[in-house]
């Protein structure tokens, strides 16, 4: 540990105690236990039933259900409710006051969404983040560099920049010489942890590779990609350059970090103190079963100032449970298929894994970069940025058939990029076909 960081920890933790009571230590400690011990559903029972009352009293779209006591009783809201009615759902208690803090989404595909945080809420979304990050090896005040757009709404002054060892990192150009820098700029000023989109720590592992640079001993000891799939030979591959463990981080703008995959694990634990997340089928509204993919639906205890209540969020999760000893319990996400609308199916209609798509192109030759998309119940195109005199579509086709169905038709379109989306992620799997949907329903997934 430096003393830099140590100073830094020390410090965070004082002015905690001192101008915010210890609250991010309080709610530090409390997804602590949950990793420890397991959620105590008790505990969660009184944090909803007292959320489902608060809504219920201060906010137009709840006042229907103050009869309601039971998270089945509500609606399935989606991020167009929310857009289109944002008023009815904003608690009249934190309206007007000054203290909240508001936050939107990426709008990645589609309209951003403005969040209104409650000062609780952000304490508390603070502290699950800082403790959530210390299962990838990171320890708050250790030096960090933070890949993403820097847009205005989430810029860092330099005080902050200084107090926290931030070095943010803008990947609006991430050319050859950019990420250069970027390597250099790790070693000199021993950076700690590699955070952020994980299309953009990917371009800085594959430009490791292809430049041929040693990282290992640049002392990196945390990487954690979030926002998109990490791909598992990009995982690897970091892991084998910098020598250190890559634990990606599951979290969105409207819950902030609510889980990390586990060093030496594909699953993520999941920190169900502060949510509770619903698994529902992908074709109706009942619960999924453990083991199967469906829409994954949040309920977030501790936002009071906008009440997130059965959130459909658009990821698509496989969950398992742990039981634990005195009734509590563990969630984990085995795998994280992402936004519904990246999810494609073969010619009989079943979900295909991610993964199944990503194994099978890791290490097709020629190709730089691809992106899968279905058309239609038996249609499928691929996009690739690659060597086209050079690549075997014949070979992929077959490859892809094995899985797809035979009746699968597949065509190729060669680009000079596959482009990254306005947020500055990058989207390498999409659905254009809904079997069975309204121009309604994909509107609304498409949100």
């Amino acid at each position: 540990m430096g003393f830099g960081s140590w100073i830094r920890r020390a410090g965070y933790w004082t002015m905690d105690a001192l101008v915010q009571h210890g609250e991010v230590r309080g709610y530090y400690t409390e997804t602590k236990d949950g990793w420890e011990h397991g959620t105590d559903p008790a505990d969660t029972e009184r944090k909803l039933q007292a959320l489902l009352e608060h809504a219920a009293a201060t906010t137009k779209f709840y006042e229907g259900y103050k009869d309601k006591h039971e998270l089945k009783d509500f609606p399935l809201v989606n991020k167009i409710d929310y857009q289109s009615r944002w008023d009815d759902f904003v608690s009249s208690k934190y309206a007007n006051d000054k203290h909240c803090h508001m936050d939107c989404t990426s709008g990645s595909t589609g309209t951003p969404l403005e969040i209104l945080y409650d000062p609780s809420k952000l304490k508390r979304r603070y502290g699950a983040s800082i403790f959530l990050n210390t299962l990838a090896n990171y320890q708050i005040g250790d030096r960090q560099v933070y890949l993403r757009i820097w847009v205005d709404r989430v810029k860092k002054s330099f005080l902050e920049q200084k107090m926290t060892n931030l070095i943010p990192w803008d990947t609006t150009n991430l050319d050859d010489g950019t990420l250069r820098e970027l390597c250099e700029t790790i070693r000199k000023r021993h950076v700690k942890q590699l955070a952020g989109y994980a299309s953009s720590i990917t371009q800085l592992s594959e430009f490791i590779e292809r430049a041929e640079i040693d990282v290992s001993g640049y002392g990196v000891r945390s990487i954690t990609p979030g926002s998109e799939m990490t791909l598992p030979y990009i995982r690897k591959q970091l892991e084998e350059q910098f020598g250190c463990a890559v634990n990606c981080i599951y979290g969105t703008e409207e819950f902030g970090t609510i889980g990390v995959q586990l060093t030496g694990r594909d699953e993520y634990y999941i920190d169900t103190t502060g949510v509770i997340p619903e698994v529902i089928k992908m074709d109706s509204d009942e619960p999924a079963e453990d083991g199967e993919l469906g829409r994954l639906v949040i309920t977030d205890l501790h936002n009071y100032g906008f009440p997130l209540i059965r959130y459909e969020n658009g990821d698509t999760v496989v969950r398992r449970t742990e039981a634990m000893p005195g009734g509590r319990y563990k969630l984990y996400f085995t795998q994280i298929y992402g936004r519904k609308i990246d999810v494609v199916y073969d010619t009989k209609g079943e979900p295909l894994s991610p993964y199944l798509l990503v194994n099978k192109m890791w290490g097709i030759e020629h190709v730089t970069q691809w992106k899968f998309i279905q058309l239609d119940r038996d249609k499928y195109r691929f996009q690739i940025n690659g060597d086209k005199d050079k690549i075997d579509e014949g070979y992929i086709t077959g490859l892809f058939k094995d899985d797809l169905g035979e009746g699968a038709v597949i065509s190729f379109e060669y680009v000079d990029e596959i482009p990254v989306l306005r947020s500055g992620k990058r989207r390498f799997i999409e659905n254009r076909y809904r079997k069975g949907q309204s121009n309604e329903q994909r509107d609304r997934d498409k949100a």
